[in-house]
């Protein structure tokens, strides 16, 4: 194969001697490469240099060899050369290396163009006036393969492809230069121009001195018309929905009322401006219109009133309101104006329109400052056993009284004459009233009470006791709805006081004792109450008390009996004793009753002196004093002694 390669020989004599020998040697079995480089791609507009590289892996090259065209002769390359002949060239090479392989021919273009393109351009098919933004411009340059545009600026477009027609958009108004460069494939240029005017916007026409002011007699018209680049061609206007007609001069509105002269231009583009209108007023009658105080109203509430007017053409305005004219004010459908004191007050007003026509209104409206009183009586005031008559009334200083009205409840009614509350328990009456003007009064409130029923409830005696031990009792009351009681302790009634659950009474002498107490209530509605009980502040009385006494002998313990036998008095009955036995002369029996009975038999425990304590007690817990009795239990005597 290729390459470099190492070549052994080794040589023997007939005696067996041996030597060796070697050498190198390449092998190139492969033709070099070459490559050529042109300085301009593609087409050019100058003299191209071009030049040649070659390649060899093996052996090396030897030289590279090239002919300019077909007809040209072999060249031993050995620096870039130059090609200049205009159209397309083509260049032929090849390389040969050391061992003399030799690549197949090879070949590059070379395209060359001096020759700059030539045509026409037409600019918006050759009119010298245009009134579009768009412009046509038409080119013949057959050799052109791109082309850029200045529409007028000063200022060259992008490169784009070559077309016969395009539209350019022209920057503004006036006169213009646009121009246009065209390109070829070598890029050289060709640069074509073509001037016009351009008029963009339509004339523009006025109507000075028209609009916004009224007349009093005929106005003459001007109008006035521009165009700042192709001039104005005509003008016209109309008057009202009348034919158009050509503007040769100023003319004259004549007619009475709003004219609305309509007019515009043609410049000599074409342009025709968008129709303007100027409003010519003529007036020779004073305002007319309407004039109300407060809109109209019969009544009001404040002394600052309001003017309210209803004039199309009035410009400004004057007020009397009492006091003359004032001065002239710009004219405003609702003013206000100020009235002094209540009572009916008459407002003159007057409107003048832009000229100068004046006309006098007048109304008037009576003036009401003060809201209606309203009362309410209630017969009777307080609480009743029966109906309740409720009266109503109202005064108003000024506009009078329209109407009272009174609400129950959620329900309001009119009132017309006085009428009764019979519910049972307390309504509430509000009533007010309206004057004539629509003030309303305050609401005055008025309660009315009805009870026809009496009292109820229970009245004891101290707990409901039978008896009472002290002349003072305690008179216990539960009873419903009343407000005030009186007692009657036996001496009649005494005065009314105020209702309370218990009062004490004190009762003069003992007895058997009634209580009557009277109820009533807030509308005197009554219940009357009894109860008894009898009062015992006195102890009872020991009327006799006898006593025996038994002793006898027992083995270490002598002991006796006593037996014992009483009477007692007393206003009531004597329902039980205590009674007890000890050896201390001023021992008492407890307060717990012993025994009912007027008898009794016990043991003493061991002799010597005893007493025997007794004390009584009534049906009213009253306990007598204690009655003690001494007596002695003595040893060997079968007897006892009672001391008297």
């Amino acid at each position: 194969g290729e390459g470099t390669h190492t070549v052994q020989a080794q040589y023997r004599d007939n005696a067996g001697n041996t030597a060796s020998v070697q050498d190198t040697v390449t092998v190139d079995l492969t033709a070099p490469s070459s490559i050529a480089t042109v300085s301009a791609a593609g087409w050019s507009n100058m003299p191209v240099t071009v030049s040649l590289q070659a390649t060899d892996t093996a052996s090396g090259v030897s030289r590279i060899v090239y002919r300019i065209g077909s007809g040209g002769l072999d060249t031993t390359y050995t620096a870039p050369f130059i090609v200049s002949d205009e159209g397309v060239t083509d260049v032929y090479f090849h390389a040969i290396d050391a061992v003399g392989n030799t690549e197949t021919t090879r070949s590059v273009p070379v395209y060359l163009d001096f020759t700059p393109p030539t045509g026409t351009l037409v600019v918006a098919g050759g009119q010298s006036l245009v009134s579009t933004a768009s412009v046509a411009l038409d080119s013949a340059v057959p050799d052109a393969v791109d082309m850029r545009v200045d529409p007028g600026s000063g200022v060259f477009g992008a490169w784009g492809p070559y077309q016969p027609s395009i539209i350019a958009t022209v920057p503004g108004e006036g006169s213009l230069m646009l121009r246009v460069q065209y390109r070829d494939r070598a890029a050289n240029t060709l640069l074509l121009s073509g001037g016009l005017t351009v008029d963009l916007a339509a004339p523009t026409t006025t109507a000075p001195g028209i609009t916004g002011q009224i007349f009093s007699a005929p106005v003459i018209v001007t109008l006035e018309a521009t165009d700042t680049v192709s001039g104005v061609a005509q003008t016209f206007y109309r008057l009202g929905a009348g034919a158009n007609q050509p503007y040769t001069g100023p003319f004259t509105v004549s007619a009475e009322g709003t004219m609305v002269v309509t007019f515009w231009s043609i410049d000599a583009a074409g342009h025709a401006e968008e129709p303007k209108t100027a409003t010519v007023r003529i007036d020779t009658v004073a305002p007319i219109g309407t004039f109300r105080l407060a809109g109209g109203a019969s009544y009001a509430l404040t002394e600052n009133v309001s003017a309210d007017s209803a004039f199309a053409d009035a410009v400004d305005m004057s007020l009397d309101a009492g006091a003359g004219f004032g001065a002239w004010f710009p004219y405003a459908d609702t003013t206000s104006v100020v009235l002094s004191g209540e009572g009916t007050h008459t407002v003159s007003a007057q409107f003048r329109d832009a000229v100068g026509n004046v006309r006098t209104m007048q109304d008037s409206i009576f003036v009401d400052l003060a809201a209606p009183e309203t009362t309410v009586t209630l017969s009777p005031a307080g609480w009743s056993a029966g109906p309740v008559t409720v009266s109503v009334s109202a005064s108003d200083t000024g506009a009078g009284i329209a109407s009272i009205l009174y609400r129950i409840g959620s329900t309001v009614s009119t009132y017309t004459t006085s009428f009764q509350i019979s519910a049972e328990g307390e309504t509430t009456i509000e009533v007010w009233s309206i004057d004539r003007a629509g003030r309303v009064s305050a609401i005055a409130t008025a309660v009315a009470r009805v009870d026809t029923g009496a009292p109820v409830g229970t009245m004891r005696i101290s707990g409901g006791a039978t008896y009472s031990t002290g002349r003072t009792v305690s008179v216990e009351s539960t009873v419903t709805g009343a407000t005030e009681m009186a007692i009657d302790s036996g001496a009649g009634y005494g005065p009314w006081i105020a209702y309370q659950a218990s009062v004490p009474v004190t009762f003069t002498a003992d007895g058997y004792r009634t209580l009557a107490v009277r109820y009533r209530d807030a509308a005197d509605n009554r219940l009357t109450l009894t109860a008894s009980i009898t009062v015992d502040t006195a102890a009872p009385q020991f009327t006799s008390v006898s006593v025996t006494v038994d002793s006898w002998r027992r083995p270490k313990h002598p002991t006796g009996s006593l037996t014992a036998r009483w009477t007692a008095a007393d206003a009531n009955p004597v329902t039980g004793y205590s009674w007890t036995v000890d050896q201390n002369a001023a021992g008492m029996p407890d307060t717990l009753a012993d025994t009912a009975g007027t008898m009794l038999a016990t043991t003493v425990p061991t002799h010597g002196i005893w007493y025997f304590h007794l004390r009584a007690r009534d049906a009213a817990g009253n306990w007598s004093a204690t009655r003690t009795v001494r007596f002695e239990v003595t040893y060997g005597r079968t007897r006892g002694r009672v001391f008297r």
